[in-house]
């Protein structure tokens, strides 16, 4: 070749790494050139900011981390970044460059991908550790049922026996009850759904009416309770059933981590312009590296398999979530694995309040009525007729909504207890039937249904139904229907 036609290719190799210079120094992509001694002889500004390093420190250097050959692969820069990114995904081709064997590396950085793609990962693991945790709280309380109604079945007379069998149903039904509660509390909240129904009160009563809730509780773990309140009210604007539900949670948690013969402090007192309650344990204590996750859902101190009574590891959250939405706050702290804990929430002091005067109790006496049960399943059908017809009512039943709807018509009950998602004809459908003869407006229609979220219960009034009851239906909650039948009729 002559010394003219080698200028010639000379001028053009140049030219040729002119413009590609000129592309890749604007690529968002890194882009690195390295000799086969990996050797860095060309980078552009974006990989430069991968390796958090100035271009000319990283010319003439050796790649700060090795980079496969091959397909597509992530690499880890947290070794040599500073102030780079933390994973990138890489490509490798041969070239040549300057007349030699080179390799070419483009890199992209994956880091937040890789984070939401490590987040998924966990929140995998979270739900399927949360639906292992929810088959083994479910199935707990329903082993204690199925053999408690065994021993009933058995006909025995031993009346110790039946009274334990019974009160197990009644207990662990309770229990099932409280875990499906706060499983829809915790969607509700999610959801943005929960509604405060707040008033001033004095939070000392809420406190003694929480522990003597779980007394039993305490008492069944052999455990001791002190309470220290102020001879003073504490006032709070709070919804009364919310701040229930965050005191019992707090004790619950409490004593499931407490082993027997351990002991349990709640202290309420003044701080200023909130009011303080701690509640605080001798149990297993919380590692300090979990500390700011313990409030999250479905996190629990120790193997919650392992435990009786781990429960869902929705507790805390619940908690956190109620006490924000009374615009307070809680903490939790501990010194480590067996040194306990204390849980600390704070919230806001109201001004007292002129307190109403006490509402008369709801009427007991509602005895002989005529009722109608309008449900598909037979069970709770069943039982529930047997439940009104030992309380003396006269009870009719209906298997269908197009049945239920034609009984109204002709029997014209006192009450109906109807069903939501009944085969022909749902219960708002049957309702509205209802509601369009007006020889039907003295029947009181009760819906009992499983869908508990208040644009249920919106939708249920809507459609015609005078009360709304969630399954299963709390006795005392049906007698108020009841009673406000009564109320409305006289």
């Amino acid at each position: 070749m002559s010394v003219q036609a080698s200028e010639v290719l000379q001028r053009a190799l140049e030219a040729s790494e002119a413009r590609f210079r000129a592309v890749v120094d604007r690529s968002a992509d890194g882009v690195v050139v390295v000799d086969f001694d990996g050797i860095i002889r060309f980078i552009n500004p974006a990989a430069a900011d991968l390796f958090g390093r100035a271009r000319g420190v990283l010319l003439g250097e050796r790649l700060p981390v090795p980079v496969p050959v091959g397909e597509a692969a992530q690499i880890d820069l947290g070794a040599s970044r500073e102030g780079g990114c933390e994973v990138a995904e890489t490509r490798v081709v041969e070239i040549e460059w300057q007349g030699r064997r080179a390799r070419l590396i483009t890199l992209r950085d994956v880091t937040q991908r890789s984070r939401r793609e490590e987040e998924a990962r966990q929140a995998v693991r979270r739900r399927d550790q949360f639906l292992a945790i929810l088959s083994h709280e479910l199935r707990n309380p329903l082993a204690a049922i199925v053999n408690a109604s065994r021993v009933l079945q058995r006909g025995i007379s031993d009346e110790r026996a039946l009274g334990r069998a019974r009160e197990v149903i009644d207990t662990q039904s309770r229990q099932m009850t409280r875990l499906l509660d706060d499983l829809l509390d915790v969607s509700r909240i999610c959801l943005g759904k929960v509604e405060l129904r707040k008033e001033v009160l004095d939070l000392r009563e809420t406190i003694r009416q929480a522990v003597q809730v779980m007394l039993p509780l305490i008492s069944e773990h052999r455990l001791e309770l002190d309470t220290d309140l102020p001879n003073g009210p504490l006032y709070v604007e709070g919804d009364p059933t919310r701040l229930h539900q965050i005191l019992t949670n707090l004790l619950t948690n409490a004593a499931k981590y407490t082993e027997p013969g351990g002991h349990i402090w709640l202290v309420a007192r003044h701080d200023r312009a909130e009011i303080v309650v701690c509640v605080r344990d001798q149990g297993i204590g919380i590692d300090p590296d979990k500390l700011e996750f313990i409030f999250e859902p479905f996190v629990q101190e120790g193997a919650a398999l392992a435990r009786s009574d781990g429960g869902m590891g929705i507790g805390l959250a619940l908690v956190r979530s109620l006490v924000q939405l009374h615009g307070g706050t809680v903490v939790a702290e501990s010194k480590g694995l067996g040194y306990g804990s204390t849980f600390m929430v704070r919230l806001p002091e109201a001004a007292p309040a002129r307190r109403p005067k006490p509402q008369s109790a709801p009427h007991s006496d509602i005895s002989e009525m005529r009722i109608l049960i309008i449900e598909d399943n037979a069970n709770a059908r069943e039982m529930l007729q047997a439940v009104l017809e030992l309380d003396g009512h006269e009870v009719a039943v209906a298997e269908s909504g197009p049945q239920g709807l034609e009984m109204i018509e002709f029997q014209h009950p006192e009450v109906a207890l109807v069903d939501i998602g009944l085969p022909g004809l749902d219960g708002y459908q049957l309702a509205r039937a209802v509601r369009k003869n007006p020889e039907n407006d003295a029947v009181f229609l009760v819906a009992l249904t499983g869908y508990g979220q208040p644009d249920d219960r919106r939708q249920a009034l809507d459609a015609g139904f005078d009360a709304h009851l969630v399954k299963p239906v709390d006795m005392e909650k049906l007698a108020e229907a009841f009673a406000k039948r009564r109320r409305k009729r006289f």
